[in-house]
This record gives C-alpha cells, sequence and structure tokens, in this order.
C-alpha cells in the first residue's frame, strides 16, 4: 500500500514536470543571464599576503613580566600602522599615504609569533607591490630602532 503511495506521487511529479519544463528552462536561462550581468558589473579584487615569522622574547628565570603586554609581533604590527611606513611605501609605489593606509592590513594571531601583511585592490600588481614594499621598509625600520 504505501509503495503505490509512493509511485503515485513520484508520478504527480513527473507530470508537473514534463507540464512545465518550458517554464523551468526559461527560469534557468534567466538566472543565469542575471549572474553573467551581475560578474561582468563587479570589479574583482586581488590580494596579496604575506607571513612575518618574528622570534619571541624569552623572560629569564625570575624575572617578573617587566615588559607587559610588550611582544615584537606587536611592535611590527604597530609599524605597519605608523605614518612613517605608509610614507616610505606610498613614496615607493608613487601613491597617496592615504591609499596605503587604506589598503595595507597587519594581523597578528595570538600566541603565535607570525605577523600576517595583506592588501588588497582591483589591481593584483599593486596588491603585490603594497606588500612587497611594506615588508622591505619594516625590515628596515626594525634595524633602525634596534
Amino acid at each position: 500500500m504505501a509503495d503505490s503511495q509512493h509511485l503515485d506521487a513520484i508520478d504527480d511529479y513527473a507530470r508537473a514536470v514534463r507540464s512545465r519544463w518550458k517554464w523551468m528552462i526559461a527560469l534557468g536561462i534567466a538566472g543565469g543571464l542575471l549572474g553573467l550581468g551581475y560578474t561582468a558589473q563587479v570589479r574583482p579584487l586581488f590580494q596579496a599576503r604575506s607571513t612575518l615569522l618574528v622570534p619571541a622574547i624569552e623572560a629569564k628565570p625570575g624575572m617578573s613580566s617587566a615588559l607587559g603586554g610588550f611582544s615584537p609581533v606587536n611592535m611590527l604590527k604597530g609599524l605597519v600602522s605608523s605614518i612613517e611606513l605608509q610614507r616610505r611605501v606610498a613614496a615607493d609605489l608613487n601613491i597617496p599615504r592615504l591609499r596605503v593606509e587604506e589598503k595595507l592590513v597587519a594581523k597578528a594571531e595570538l600566541n603565535q609569533n607570525q605577523l600576517v601583511l595583506s592588501a588588497i585592490d582591483a589591481s593584483p600588481k599593486l596588491a603585490l607591490d603594497l606588500v612587497t614594499s611594506a615588508n622591505k621598509h619594516l625590515h628596515l625600520l626594525a634595524s633602525e630602532a634596534g
């Protein structure tokens, strides 16, 4: 009994599909054309990333936490958002400093000695150049600071 009801339900669905197949094809084509139109209008964004491994400062036995929240990763993250680094990168790439500030991001993972630099732009070349120049100047600024 249950099998015949199941087969009747399948027959009902098949009948509905056969009677409305033109509408289904038309909706599929319309959806495809809308998707194509949308992707033609939206500009792609490219992301360049670089991960820097930063050595940790080891506390000596018996030493209090005099450093507090200081860590080399946080110091470098602060340098990335500094006006000096942004100015140097902007001069390298011949773009406004505010554009560098807008595009360049630094993230530090908690309890990891990694700093991730990333830049997102519509131009893959500019995104890569931003990260490359920031890496170079970050190293130079850190060396100057000692």
